[in-house]
């Protein structure tokens, strides 16, 4: 889907909603692992930015996907 346009695609969504697509319609399902993150976390953010800065370097462009975390956005910690 964004392959075509971007190197990496990292994929946030909590893990039930990531869960709940029936029949393995997910659109990320077989997406890489170590791409797909089921909770936003000031450490997966940061994780997720080494990453980025890693493919820069390499000249790959990269995008972040935020789905389903509107709670999430009010903490403090991820606003940093």
């Amino acid at each position: 889907m964004f392959g075509a346009r971007f190197n990496h695609v990292y994929f946030f969504q909590p893990e039930n909603a990531f869960n709940s697509h029936k029949d393995g319609t997910h659109p990320f399902q077989d997406h890489d692992p170590n791409k797909v993150y089921h909770e936003l976390t000031a450490e997966n953010l940061e994780e997720v930015m080494d990453k980025m800065d890693q493919d820069k370097k390499n000249n790959e462009s990269s995008l972040v996907i935020l789905d389903d975390f509107s709670e999430e956005y009010k903490k403090k910690d991820i606003l940093k």
